[in-house]
């Protein structure tokens, strides 16, 4: 044998190890893999309604005026009870008028319900039910309930 058919059969041999070697390397890298042509698309912010509920320390409250704001707030709606909303600027205003008790008042929706924590509710102003007598605040308390 001359030395380069031996040469040549060498680098054959070699060629062969490195053909097996590349295609298990693709065979790896095919199907349902990260790393496939297909584009994964990340999951966006979650929209939702929330509830706001209501701690009263009477049993004659006829209304209630309460704000909720932060990040993300676009609409209210009064649940249960009479009143209104209005909504701007990320909080919603409120007015929920009727015998109110403790439990939910309202709900609110929010574009990114993730960010529930970043909320902030407070009542502003409490009346009594017949004279709408304006109520002490202390002892009233509203939470944001996912």
């Amino acid at each position: 044998m001359t030395y380069t058919f031996k040469l040549s059969r060498r680098i054959a041999s070699n060629h062969r190890s490195i053909l097996a070697a590349a295609a298990l390397v693709l065979a790896a890298c095919g199907g349902s893999s990260p790393t496939s042509s297909t584009p994964v698309t990340p999951a966006g912010p979650t929209a939702g309604w929330l509830t706001i509920q209501i701690t009263t320390p009477r049993t004659d409250d006829g209304a209630v005026q309460l704000s909720v704001s932060g990040p993300g707030v676009d609409s209210a709606r009064i649940v249960g009870y009479d009143g209104f909303s209005v909504v701007g600027n990320a909080s919603a205003d409120m007015v929920v008028t009727g015998a109110i008790a403790n439990g939910t008042i309202a709900q609110v929706h929010l574009r990114d319900i993730s960010r529930t924590s970043d909320l902030r509710a407070s009542v502003s102003a409490a009346a009594a039910r017949g004279s709408y007598a304006l109520q002490d605040l202390t002892g009233y308390r509203v939470v944001v309930v996912r």
